[in-house]
């Protein structure tokens, strides 16, 4: 019956003492009493002859070279014989028995179930042979070990214990291994405490430089920063001194995760001189976050920047970027973790965070083109409405007033539901005087927000956009509620095309611009269409799902492909792809949306410097329909990217022989690099 994780192991542990029972206390001092399998038991008279000392177990120990054992051994025959004098040779004490030596040898060999037999085999063949006392003791305790290695390794706790408390020959100094595992037992069991009293045990009782140092070791590795100080108080003469540059890095790391931890200065005091002196990068990156989470912001950046010089990574380049945000150095920030966003979501905040404050810096200033897309770029992948809104205020603050129109349009795309969005909207429109459109916001509106209500009607007193909340600083990573993107196209070297792999958007109908979002399906074709042709892709796709409603397949149709289109205007590459699959379209214009999808995606790769992608999908889009010139300039720029020259010469020549500027200009590129 499984043994309960209660006091129970304590209790029978004091039988290693050899001289009581278990006992049921619950007290932690039950565990102090075990003592070493070297205790002599009770001396005993000694016989007016000579006795007859079984000395094969003597002869086993020294034949392996087990001195500790061979000490034991010696000190158990004189306890029970005090008159017997040890050999001085024990290879050669006392009268050989060769069937017993034998026997021990399978001991030594771990044969465990061997040895039983030929024990029973002796008793058999000879009904007077006893098995020696010591013999039969050590194959207990070792087909116990053996269980209760099993046991640990299968992760059966509760049964580790219980093999434990019925073997107190293995709770010695001489098997750590095994004192180690119950230990590990009891914490891994919720009895931390219990664990705890094991390896304080090992401390107190054991002398062996080397268990003592990796008995500390294992327990701080289970157990908490308050319960190891005890154990680390059972130190002799600095014996622990070479382990203090670990714990420190482990009790630091422990304060950065709870900042609520309070250490001993003299962890960190050690830490911050590793930082400065170990010249590892984690030490230095280590201290930075502990001296961030405690709003030492300069002296964090310092050390940030030295774990990023050493050794570039996500986390030091998150830290640095939030100190350099706490310092107002947005775009330093933005730079540094552009090429670690992808790594986590906390990574990707803290970019969020760091474009949120760039672009919504005051005064507002221009930032550079490059900067601005693929900021957009990462907006748009992420469907971030919050940095898609900023991107509307940041388009009004330069005047792009159909820009921002989009991106709050866009904004409210990714989050229906978001009010400044729909604000930005409301202002746009009626900057634009476009009263259908301000009147549709207002519609939707203005039961849920008074400032849009009041849109156009009292312009004065309308309030300030809105603006990035402050950072957080308190805990890394950063869940930053601001995260606000860019204002230009995408652009690739070379140019992408415009006409040729966009299907034709449907006619528009005349006044569609002020149709009303939603009413019936037909309706909400049209007017998705429409949108298509006034360059609002974001409320076109609205208007596309409520026409996805409808009763008719026709309507349905092209309502799928009136959204997958939008989507491809917002560079939203793949819910294009998704929406194309939402009805099943016919052959003609499934095709089409392939082609444009395929093209988008090889633009894509190519930007993204997925150099092999980006020939996969021209070559895919190529078995659907002929390259277009502007297709067949970007996969020369993928060959040469990929240091394919000569196919790249073959296809800028053909297509420079039409007078395409980028074909030259490609053309020129690699016999240039051939030149060198």
């Amino acid at each position: 019956m499984p043994l309960k994780l209660r006091p129970f192991l304590l209790a029978a542990t004091a039988a290693l003492a050899l001289t009581v029972a278990a006992r049921a206390d619950d007290s932690a001092a039950d565990l102090l009493q075990i003592a070493e399998a070297t205790t002599p038991p009770p001396a005993v008279k000694a016989p007016a002859e000579e006795p007859n000392v079984d000395l094969s177990a003597l002869r086993y120990f020294a034949r392996q070279g087990d001195t500790e054992r061979l000490k034991t051994e010696i000190a158990r025959l004189k306890a029970l014989y005090p008159s017997w004098v040890p050999p001085a040779d024990p290879l050669t004490a006392g009268t050989a028995d060769k069937a017993l030596d034998a026997m021990w040898q399978l001991y030594g060999d771990g044969k465990y179930s061997e040895l039983r037999q030929a024990i029973a085999k002796r008793q058999a063949a000879e009904p007077g042979w006893q098995v020696p006392a010591n013999l039969l003791a050590q194959l207990t305790d070792a087909e116990a070990r053996q269980r209760l290695l099993a046991a640990f390794g299968g992760k059966q706790y509760a049964t580790v214990v219980e093999i434990a408390a019925t073997s107190p020959g293995l709770l010695t100094c001489a098997e750590p291994e095994v004192l180690w595992d119950v230990a590990e037992s009891f914490i891994r069991s919720d009895r931390g405490d219990r664990g705890g009293d094991v390896y304080g045990y090992l401390l107190k009782n054991c002398d062996d430089a080397a268990v003592r140092k990796a008995t500390v070791q294992k327990a701080a590795g289970l157990l908490s920063y308050g319960a190891m100080q005890p154990l680390l108080a059972l130190e002799r003469n600095g014996e622990f001194d070479s382990l203090r540059d670990d714990l420190a890095r482990r009790y630091v790391g422990a304060a950065d995760a709870d900042t609520s931890l309070v250490i001993d200065p003299a962890y960190v005091d050690r830490a911050h001189r590793l930082a400065d002196s170990s010249g590892k990068a984690e030490d230095a990156l280590l201290y930075g976050w502990y001296l961030w989470l405690r709003d030492k912001s300069p002296d964090a950046g310092r050390y940030f920047a030295a774990a990023r010089a050493r050794a570039d990574s996500a986390s030091a380049s998150q830290g640095l970027a939030l100190v350099r945000i706490a310092e107002g150095k947005f775009l330093e920030a933005e730079a540094i973790m552009y090429g670690w966003r992808d790594t986590s979501a906390d990574a990707m905040a803290t970019y969020l965070a760091a474009t949120a404050s760039l672009i919504a810096k005051t005064p507002v200033e221009a930032i550079d083109a490059n900067v601005l897309k693929r900021i957009a770029d990462v907006v748009l992948a992420r469907r971030d409405a919050a940095t898609a809104q900023q991107f509307g205020w940041y388009a009004r603050a330069f005047g792009a007033m159909p820009l921002a129109r989009q991106w709050f349009e866009t904004a409210l795309t990714f989050k229906p539901d978001d009010e400044p969005s729909a604000y930005g909207l409301a202002v746009t429109d009626l900057d634009l005087k476009d009263k259908g459109g301000l009147a549709s916001v207002q519609a939707a509106w203005a039961s849920r927000s008074p400032r849009i209500a009041a849109v156009g009607h009292a312009v004065a007193a309308q309030p300030p956009p809105p603006r990035p909340a402050p950072l957080p600083t308190a805990t890394p990573p950063v869940a930053a509620p601001l995260a606000y993107g860019p204002i230009t196209t995408p652009t690739v070297a070379p140019p992408r095309p415009a006409t040729a792999q966009t299907p034709r958007l449907a006619a528009a109908a005349p006044g569609c611009a002020h149709a009303a979002v939603g009413g019936k399906a037909a309706s909400a074709l049209s007017q998705g269409w429409c949108l298509m042709e006034l360059k609002r892709p974001a409320a076109a796709i609205a208007s596309f799902e409520a026409a996805a409603a409808s009763p008719h397949l026709g309507d349905r149709q092209q309502a799928a492909r009136g959204k997958a289109l939008a989507y491809l205007r917002l560079g939203l590459i793949n819910e294009a792809a998704l929406a194309a699959t939402g009805t099943p379209l016919p052959p003609a214009q499934a095709a089409e949306l392939q082609i444009a999808i395929l093209g988008d995606r090889a633009v894509a790769a190519f930007n993204g410097k997925r150099f092999r992608e980006t020939i996969l999908y021209l070559d895919q889009r190529a078995a659907l329909r002929d390259e277009p010139v502007d297709l067949m300039v970007l996969r020369g720029y993928a060959y040469f990217r990929l240091g394919r020259t000569s196919d790249a010469e073959r296809i800028f020549r053909a297509v420079a022989a039409t007078g395409n500027r980028d074909a030259t200009r490609g053309l020129n590129e690699v016999m240039q690099s051939a030149a060198r």
